[in-house]
Formats: C-alpha cells, sequence, structure tokens
C-alpha cells in the first residue's frame, strides 16, 4: 500500500491526472475541503470520472450491495463546528 501511495504522489507531482487514483485524490481533497468532512457518495463518481458512463453503470451493484447490508454514508451530512481549523489547515498545507 506504501508502494502505491508513494507512486500516486509521484504521479501527481509529474502532472499525471487524467486517471481514477488522481481523481480519487482531488474528490477526497475537495470534499473535505468544502464540507469539512468525506463525502463517500461523491467519491467514487469523481474517481470514475462524471462522463465515464460504463465505469460509473459498474459502481451500480457496489451500491446496490452496500444499501443492502446497511453500509452507506448519510445523504446528508451533519455541520461541522470547526470548518475554521480545516479552512486553516488547508491554507497552511498550501503553502
Amino acid at each position: 500500500m506504501d508502494r502505491i501511495i508513494s507512486l500516486r504522489t509521484t504521479a501527481l507531482k509529474m502532472g499525471i491526472l487524467n486517471n481514477n487514483g488522481a481523481r480519487h485524490v482531488k474528490g477526497f481533497v475537495d470534499s473535505i475541503r468544502s464540507s469539512g468532512r468525506l463525502n463517500e457518495n461523491v467519491i467514487p463518481i469523481k474517481s470514475m470520472g462524471i462522463f465515464n458512463i460504463p465505469g460509473l453503470l459498474s459502481l451500480i451493484p457496489v451500491g446496490i450491495r452496500m444499501f443492502l447490508r446497511g453500509k452507506n454514508p448519510p445523504i446528508i451530512h451533519k455541520h461541522i463546528d470547526d470548518m475554521d481549523d480545516v479552512k486553516r489547515i488547508f491554507k497552511r498545507l498550501k503553502k
């Protein structure tokens, strides 16, 4: 796993952004930056690519199994009180 993360980080630094891994990282960061929480409903869509219809359709069975087992993430997230702290962390990371 460490090696995969290392390769993904290297690829991102080299500007290789048009793949599932890079889109997953970007979706993950965007989700936390915007709401302070990970929105697991959006991450698979962002990872596959919004216009990758076959890829998105391949996620349907996984979504159905999650739903049937009660493992689906909440649709509406609670407000995070310390959002200023999250913004401060992202500002510091940007430097």
